[in-house]
């Protein structure tokens, strides 16, 4: 122990002489508090005071504050310091709420690194790197850390750069400390590539552009950008990693408000970055935001965004190539809300990959668009609009829209338009060719619906259309230079297709009551295929729905028609409920529900076979509780083809408004289930009564919470008959009947 600490006064004695004193400079006597005059001893020229007159709480200039090595500093006030030491053993904690104003005192002569860190500081409060008022630039403070320092930035703290240029300290920076970056004019800081937590570039006085040189670096929160003035804040270039490819990592959101922020930049050699994002992307007010920010054609950026995308009517989401991409590739459902048409710009890709569901709340005008895997939803409301500089690929059963989606047009010349649209997981896809008597900007919606169109009166020609599925086409803005038109249907194997040579398009008004337009075409193949009309149609304003038809005397199968298809809660579960206006060789219908993301066949329910007269179907699913469902038929032929209705769903949240109480199955034999609801907390007895009033067994006698309850009865000891339960609950008694049968 005796060596110990003569080693330790030897360390101290080495480490004070190595720094020749001034009047006026301080070092620590012991520790203590900052401002506390016993925790210092300040140089009077001859020898060190202790305790000093006052504390370093304001830089003093060309004075030096040291912390010794085995000292324990807290910073408990704000302080302005010039330069200050802090040895390989020495500690300095600034505490929540407090700030260290790092600032040469000089405004002519550069200062001598100002806060430099070979021991300990953990920041719990504010380190400002910051200039002296009147200074020029690059007069400012640095702070600045040894080899083996330890610097943190603990939870909630912040380091400010208030500076141009200059060093952001090598730090270890906390979950919600901030990096703070106010004072760049035209030079960026050094030592950026760092882990940082959030980030934030806020720089009115900015003049020109700058980058970070980020290469595998990893930001745990949210990166800001509040100001860049008329420049960009860039994160990298192609010179961060010698050439090689660049991986960013952002776990927390993107917020852009009104700036300009670049993802990386390039000038030089093809180079390809992956930016890997957790959190949501929000441009806001005027900002701009770069996917790519270099118009050198080889640099492929890769955005993948796994939270939301909101942009405000404003903002600007560009890219400088025609390669790089925001891609959602979350695997779960995401949001898109764009406030006006023109915030994407031309060269912007999106991309929908991995499974992943995009639900628009907004209208959205894309001009290239890639479906790899997953779906983009839409509505009539918040439309899909593929731009006149248009380009979509990699549509698929698994890759296309769920809704509406249209196509801007704004040429003379013939035209193709491809809409790989859906409605309930069914996917049809159409394409339009079209031309334009003038180079107009029109649009042109299509949506899928499957459902029967409205009835429309037969021409010689055709005897019978699709009772299953249909298309509307309309033209909105600009529309009255459309002349003529084309239009190729999918089908599949639940679209009945048995004879392709017999098979048409039809075309007809919305509202019904018309007349068929006999559109021609030849079916591509037998169940699955492709049918082009050969009649070219010239009106989209009026006769705006198209389906499959059959050719007088063909032989197509008639499917069946469903006329409805519903789902509701009751007190046993989930009660479907569909009609048939038309069946032909129905065998059945297949009852599916939507299970952990996958449909799951309930149970089969036999069809009536062959009826031109309507037909009632129900089915109950007994092992519903409260919640949200999804359901669906599949309406098998009896050679085996099927096809799906449209999928259900209902959604019941909610706890129960009144008490129910019923039993499944019933009649049964030996046990039933009974189930009944509570609106409230209360004590509950269920009995069972024979017709004589006999009580033959208790069910339930207990406090119980509101909700749902099962509770099994097994009746094995009682003889064959009806018997009586009844529910009493607080004031309120309910009665049924059950029918035992052995």
């Amino acid at each position: 122990m005796k060596k110990f600490f003569t080693l330790l006064l030897l360390l101290v004695l080495f480490t004070a002489s190595i720094y020749s004193q001034n009047v006026g400079d301080y070092q620590s006597f012991q520790s203590g508090n900052w401002n506390d005059v016993n925790t210092w001893s300040r140089w009077d020229g001859t020898q060190w005071v202790n305790p000093a007159p006052s504390a370093p709480t304001t830089a003093l200039p060309s004075n030096v504050i040291h912390i010794l090595g085995g000292h324990t500093v807290t910073v408990n006030v704000n302080i302005t310091v010039d330069s200050v030491y802090v040895d390989s053993l020495g500690t300095v904690n600034i505490n929540s709420g407090d700030t260290v104003f790092v600032q040469n005192t000089s405004t002519t002569t550069t200062g001598t690194n100002s806060l430099t860190i070979n021991g300990t500081m953990t920041v719990n409060g504010v380190i400002k790197d910051t200039l002296l008022a009147g200074s020029t630039a690059g007069y400012g403070g640095t702070v600045t850390s040894g080899t083996n320092h330890i610097l943190t930035f603990a939870n909630g703290a912040t380091y400010w750069h208030a500076r141009d240029g200059g060093s952001i300290p090598t730090s270890t920076w906390d979950s919600t400390s901030t990096c703070l970056i106010t004072g760049v004019v035209s030079t960026a800081p050094s030592n950026a590539n760092q882990n940082f937590y959030n980030f934030t570039w806020d720089c009115p006085n900015q003049g020109s552009s700058v980058n970070l040189g980020w290469s595998g670096n990893t930001i745990g929160g949210t990166i800001t950008c509040n100001n860049t003035k008329t420049s960009q804040f860039r994160w990298t270039n192609n010179n961060a990693n010698g050439g090689n490819p660049i991986t960013i990592t952002i776990k927390g959101d993107v917020i852009v408000n009104n700036a300009a922020i670049m993802s990386p930049t390039s000038s030089g050699a093809a180079l390809v970055y992956t930016i890997n994002q957790s959190g949501n992307i929000y441009a806001n007010g005027t900002s701009q935001l770069y996917v790519c920010g270099t118009s050198n054609t080889g640099a492929y950026v890769t955005w993948n965004v796994n939270g939301n995308i909101s942009a405000a009517s404003g903002a600007l989401l560009k890219s400088s190539n025609s390669i790089s991409r925001w891609k959602f590739n979350s695997g779960r459902n995401q949001t898109m809300d764009i406030g006006a048409p023109g915030v994407i710009s031309s060269n912007v890709i999106f991309e929908v990959a991995n499974g992943t569901t995009v639900q628009l709340t907004s209208p959205v005008t894309i001009n290239r668009l890639v479906l790899t895997s997953g779906k983009i939803v839409s509505t009539a409301t918040n439309l899909l609009t593929i731009g006149s500089t248009n380009s979509i690929t990699g549509e698929s059963s698994t890759a296309y829209v769920e809704g509406p989606m249209a196509h801007q047009c704004n040429t003379t010349g013939a035209q193709s338009f491809v809409y790989p649209i859906a409605k309930g997981g069914i996917y049809r896809p159409l394409t339009l060719s079209l031309t334009q008597s003038a180079a107009t900007l029109s649009t042109y919606t299509a949506e899928m619906f499957n459902v029967a169109p409205t009835a429309n009166n037969f021409p010689s020609t055709l005897d019978k259309v699709s009772t299953i599925r249909n298309y509307v086409i309309s033209e909105g803005s600009g529309g009255s230079a459309f002349t003529a038109g084309a239009v190729t249907l999918s089908y599949d194997a639940d679209d009945g297709v048995t004879d392709m040579a017999n098979l048409r398009v039809a075309q007809g008004p919305a509202a019904g009551g018309g007349t068929w337009v006999d559109l021609g075409g030849t079916g591509s193949a037998n169940t699955t295929g492709t049918i082009l009309s050969t009649n070219a149609f010239t009106d989209l304003t009026t006769n705006t729905v198209f389906t499959l038809a059959d050719n007088s005397g063909g032989s197509n199968v008639l499917p069946v028609e469903l006329n409805s298809f519903s789902a509701s809660i009751n007190s046993v579960g989930v009660e479907l409920t569909w009609s048939t206006a038309t069946e032909v060789n129905n065998a059945g219908f297949e009852v599916q529900k939507m299970v952990n993301g996958s449909w799951t066949d309930l149970d089969f329910v036999s069809g009536d076979g062959n009826s031109n007269s309507a037909k009632s179907y129900s089915y109950i699913d007994k092992g519903a509780l409260y919640g949200t469902y999804q359901y669906r038929l599949k309406q098998i032929d009896n050679d085996g083809t099927y096809k799906f209705s449209q999928v259900v769903e209902v959604n019941s949240l909610d706890q129960p408004l009144s008490y129910k109480i019923g039993n499944y199955p019933n009649p049964f034999n030996p046990a039933t289930t009974i189930r009944f609801e509570l609106p409230e907390n209360t004590f509950v007895s269920i009995s069972v009564y024979n017709m004589l009033g006999q009580k033959v067994a208790t069910i339930v006698n207990q406090k119980m919470e509101k909700g749902i309850h099962e509770y099994s009865f097994n009746a094995s000891s009682l003889a064959s008959g009806v018997y009586i339960y009844q529910l009493n609950a607080g004031s309120k008694v309910l009665t049924q009947k059950m029918l035992l049968l052995k």
